[in-house]
């Protein structure tokens, strides 16, 4: 509560995504993964363009002797109370994003970009066909609740959701030939604006691995990194008022 209501951002932008906490401990869970952490637990997390983790919560899958159903569902409400009709922009990835989810966020005034899995429930039926389309090519398609999904051919195909973005608006990207030079693609501009602000959570990941604080404990629940969370988000507090006050040696 006190790191939710220490920093007001200046910015409507916010990202959501998961981290994780590694331990060793006989007591860890494993964790199921493509990255190389093996034992530990699942946050999901909210940040904002500077990285200050403004909302967390600890994954523990269970609603008391439950499991969880629509889980990403669940967490993006409990992560986003409060923000009901403030307007922000929350970016996430394809676990959290359903097309009757982002409907109905839109009408409680958040608006969300995420990327989408192709045979997702309320996608459209006539989805353009990956394989025949160049790099760089784009393709537009209202889904059954009126809301735009953007199907975009890197080097795989790619597809946003989005109930806030101008799908006309159009810029490029640069990427590498397989000579090695560079060349420049198109894409929607919902891409480059995706790229841009998905990264605030690992951001924060970033600055608590460098100022991690080595605490051993036998109880997982005094381990958990509110201690690091809280350090970073003083730095981050500190350099913001900094930069007001017009000190930027700092």
């Amino acid at each position: 509560k006190c790191i939710r209501y220490a920093y007001i951002p200046t910015t409507q932008v916010l990202s959501l995504d998961d981290n994780y906490l590694i331990q060793t401990t006989f007591h860890s869970p494993p964790i199921h993964t493509q990255k190389s952490i093996k034992r530990g637990y699942k946050v999901w997390v909210r940040a904002n363009d500077n990285a200050f983790v403004s909302e967390f919560q600890i994954n523990s899958g269970k609603i008391g002797q439950a499991r969880q159903k629509d889980l990403g569902a669940r967490v993006v409400q409990d992560l986003m109370k409060g923000l009901e009709g403030k307007h922000h922009h929350v970016y996430f990835d394809s676990y959290f994003t359903a097309v009757a989810f982002v409907k109905a966020l839109q009408d409680k005034g958040i608006y969300v970009c995420g990327t989408m899995k192709r045979k997702s429930v309320g996608m459209p039926d006539d989805s353009v066909s990956v394989r025949h389309m160049r790099r760089g090519k784009s393709e537009v398609r209202s889904t059954n609740s009126g809301i735009a999904a953007t199907l975009w051919k890197d080097r795989k195909g790619i597809i946003f959701l989005s109930n806030f973005h101008y799908v006309i608006d159009v810029s490029c990207v640069t990427r590498k030939k397989k000579d090695g030079a560079s060349e420049n693609i198109s894409c929607p501009q919902i891409v480059k604006e995706y790229n841009a602000n998905m990264g605030f959570v690992d951001k924060a990941d970033l600055l608590k691995s460098l100022y991690e604080l080595d605490r051993k404990s036998q109880k997982w629940w005094l381990w958990i990194f509110w201690l690091d969370v809280s350090v970073i988000s003083a730095v981050i507090l500190f350099k913001e008022r900094s930069l007001r006050c017009g000190n930027t040696q700092n």
